[in-house]
């Protein structure tokens, strides 16, 4: 969620750095982790990003669970985020945290805590291509972009990691990530070394 925010007295420098930070577009999943989460209203930070909320139906980053000291409201939404960046989350202020089992529709997802982190990936004929290691988020759609994928053990030594877009992916189960069989012949996965376009 990439918007532009009015500037408001000395925390407009904090979001003109947020602005150039968002000109990135995509952030490695693990540097959300341990964000602060900043509310507008008094520019100080309110809680700090624990873990990521991910929808695997959609491949898509939809809340966060937080670290809030004593307060029950650990969950933030991503549609009570004003401003997401790879150096902080701006909200309008704490309100905008909620309890966990106040919003019923994030009850599954926070249930299955989908992490793709770990999860193998092989194609749909069963080539098994490693375990994903690491994703980017698109700051702009929320989306899953790419998944980072470590080769098995015996290959490691003379094959990079994969880059897998996720134009590739067709089906996401728990601790499994299912690519197209054309794998080999499509450019959106490539050696880890090579150049990304996007």
């Amino acid at each position: 969620m990439v918007v532009n925010l009015p500037i408001i007295g000395d925390f407009g420098l904090l979001v003109n750095q947020v602005r150039r930070y968002n000109s990135l577009m995509f952030v490695l999943a693990s540097h959300l982790t341990a964000l602060p989460v900043i509310s507008l209203q008094t520019g100080e930070t309110i809680a700090t990003v624990s873990s990521l909320v991910i929808d695997s139906g959609r491949l898509r980053l939809v809340g966060f669970q937080l670290d809030a000291g004593r307060s029950p409201r650990t969950l933030l939404v991503m549609t009570s985020v004003r401003q997401l960046a790879t150096d902080c989350i701006i909200v309008n202020d704490d309100d905008e945290l909620s309890e966990p089992d106040d919003v019923v529709r994030f009850k599954p997802l926070l249930k299955e805590a989908y992490n793709p982190s770990g999860s193998h990936v092989q194609t749909e004929s069963g080539h098994h291509l490693g375990t994903v290691e690491e994703y980017t988020i698109n700051l702009d759609s929320e989306d899953i972009q790419k998944v980072y994928v470590k080769p098995p053990f015996l290959r490691a030594w003379y094959s990079s990691s994969l880059i897998i877009d996720r134009t590739q992916i067709i089906d996401v189960a728990p601790t499994r990530i299912i690519v197209s069989d054309t794998y080999l012949g499509v450019p959106s996965i490539v050696e880890a070394g090579a150049h990304e376009s996007s």
